[in-house]
């Protein structure tokens, strides 16, 4: 296999942080919003984003390649 690239690199590296800003974001929604988002409405939220994630990761494993 052949070394990734610098932009595969540069891709991996935005899409992890993507991420990041993802679950802070979702982490600041739940906590500014309290109770008053329905427990449900907060699961639902919740597996959004790991379903986001898990996409996401699906993505930076085209643009890497395992060591």
């Amino acid at each position: 296999m052949t070394a990734p690239s610098s932009s595969h690199r540069k891709i991996y590296n935005d899409i992890t942080q993507i991420q990041v800003q993802l679950d802070a974001t979702l982490q600041s929604m739940l906590e500014q919003a309290g109770s008053r988002i329905h427990i449900d409405r907060q699961t639902e939220l919740k597996q959004n984003i790991e379903s986001t994630n898990q996409r996401l990761e699906k993505l930076k494993a085209q643009y890497i390649c395992p060591a």
